[in-house]
């Protein structure tokens, strides 16, 4: 493949508490096959030893920058990261993950090859245990869309909501003044891909699975329920409502499909935590939400196997959870 090695790159890591499986994911940063890179490495008041393993890779590489700041959440933490990159385009990525050593290369050919403003990919490899060994990937398969037709892939979970998983040009944070929502805990990356997408041009929309996404980290965002992620994730979805500038029915249903989609993630995470009764009101809550706004998934563009599942919601959510 063709790329242009003479375009930086920064890739950002908020980093908290992550000494377990934060080396896994720098190395698999540090042996980028595409090594024009600023790697930025922001440690955000860790109480382990996160701090002095980034140390140790900005020893070792002078690619990587290390910002060494008070505990101010994972959105304060990437914003600060945000504030100091001099790449054209910037990844971000999580701790507890691993990319495939042709990450930065496969998403930088998609972008070179098409003048595209974003580049990502459907799918992600989920892992649990040994990370996976990279395999071959296909750089030829790949569909070019606009900004809004990525927002509502987005919105329709047909693309990762995750801020992971892609890289952006940066001229379209600082044209637009794009940061992560700080007073929002969970859904913070979701609104901030959200407004990215929107600000784009034109999207490049892969098919390789070149992000490596651990799902048995407990301390993960998404491992775990808590009435103040499910409020903030709601309030992600408000704001993204807001934001958004296309007001036709079209996207109201959308958007109210995807709060829906929210809302069966937390009455299934509540649910097989085994702590119902420890949140009865957020559970009848979710439990109402799932059934009350289960068909709008037939007011939008999904596959059928999808349109069934919110069948079964709308008949009974407890049972829907379970299978």
């Amino acid at each position: 493949c063709i790329m242009r090695k003479r375009i930086l790159v920064s890739l950002i890591v908020a980093v908290y508490n992550g000494e377990k499986h934060l080396s896994e994911c720098l190395d698999s940063i540090q042996k980028q096959t595409y090594d024009n890179l600023e790697i930025v490495l922001v440690n955000d008041g860790s109480q382990d030893q996160s701090l002095e393993v980034c140390n140790k890779y900005k020893k070792n590489d002078e690619r990587f920058i290390v910002i060494n700041q008070e505990n101010g959440g994972v959105g304060n933490a990437r914003n600060h990261g945000l504030a100091i990159i001099s790449g054209d385009y910037f990844g971000i990525i999580d701790q507890d993950d691993v990319l495939h050593k042709r990450y930065v290369e496969y998403f930088m050919n998609l972008i070179t090859t098409t003048n595209a403003d974003i580049a990502t990919s459907r799918s992600v490899h989920k892992y649990s245990g040994r990370t996976p060994e990279d395999k071959k990937i296909d750089f030829t398969t790949y569909y070019n869309g606009n900004g809004m037709h990525a927002v509502e892939m987005m919105l329709l979970h047909q693309l990762n909501i995750g801020p992971w998983n892609k890289l952006i040009n940066s001229n379209i944070i600082k044209e637009h003044s794009i940061a992560f929502r700080e007073d929002i805990y969970c859904g913070e990356g979701f609104a901030f891909s959200i407004e990215c997408f929107q600000a784009a041009e034109k999207v490049i929309i892969g098919e390789a699975p070149v992000y490596y996404y651990r799902i048995d980290n407990i301390s993960s965002g998404s491992s775990t329920f808590s009435c103040f992620k499910l409020k903030s994730s709601l309030t992600a979805h408000e704001y993204m409502e807001n934001k958004i500038s296309d007001k036709s029915r079209r996207m109201r249903n959308i958007h109210r499909y995807s709060k829906w989609h929210s809302c069966c993630d937390y009455l299934t995470v509540l649910t097989l935590s085994n702590e119902t009764g420890k949140y009865p009101k957020e559970y009848e809550m979710l439990l109402k939400e799932c059934k009350k706004n289960a068909l709008s998934g037939f007011g939008v563009d999904i596959p059928l196997k999808s349109k069934l599942i919110s069948c079964l919601y709308y008949f009974s959510p407890k049972v829907a959870v379970k299978l």
